[in-house]
């Protein structure tokens, strides 16, 4: 578990000893088929780029018997608040780049970020950098509403690099 009053010292394995970054979801003790679960709330991130990422090393994969899946407790009631990037590279609420993730139930805002106009930065509410990822029942929206990037990789919702296989994208809201 995943709280707005959490405490990343505590062991997040039931309500009362919830971790407070969502960051820990990712990494271990969490292990293929365990399910992390964020309590309703507002979160987001002091860094750069993400509020989840599972891109490292050290970062659980989930198998195709047991994946990993990563949801709020209520749908859309743990919103996911994309802050104000600047520089080069990419700016993403939630990035998997670990095998067999599930990404369910959030609200993914992009609508308080500023945006660094002069440079080639990205903006999406879920990157997928990896293979047998599901995203599904997310409301994601305002992702660089007010930019009009130079970006190679543009703007989106939803952003799937390319070939990449077994993705699924269902019941989400975006605009």
């Amino acid at each position: 578990y995943v709280s707005t009053t959490g405490s990343d010292a505590a062991n997040g394995t039931s309500t009362g000893t919830a971790w407070l970054t969502p960051q820990k979801c990712a990494t271990p003790p969490v292990a293929a088929g365990d399910t992390c679960i964020l309590r309703d709330g507002t979160y987001s991130t002091t860094g750069p780029q993400v509020i989840l990422i599972s891109s490292s090393q050290s970062s659980a994969s989930g198998t195709a018997a047991n994946p990993i899946t990563i949801k709020a407790e209520n749908d859309h009631g743990a919103k996911l608040v994309q802050t104000t990037r600047s520089g080069g590279g990419a700016a993403v609420t939630i990035y998997v780049s670990r095998p067999y993730y599930v990404i369910e139930g959030f609200e993914i805002d992009g609508t308080g970020v500023t945006y660094d106009t002069s440079s080639t930065i990205s903006h999406a509410g879920v990157g997928i950098y990896a293979n047998n990822v599901t995203v599904r029942k997310n409301h994601i929206h305002h992702i660089a509403r007010t930019q009009c990037s130079n970006s190679p990789f543009g703007n989106s919702g939803v952003f799937m690099n390319t070939g990449l296989s077994n993705i699924l994208i269902e019941r989400n809201k975006i605009h």
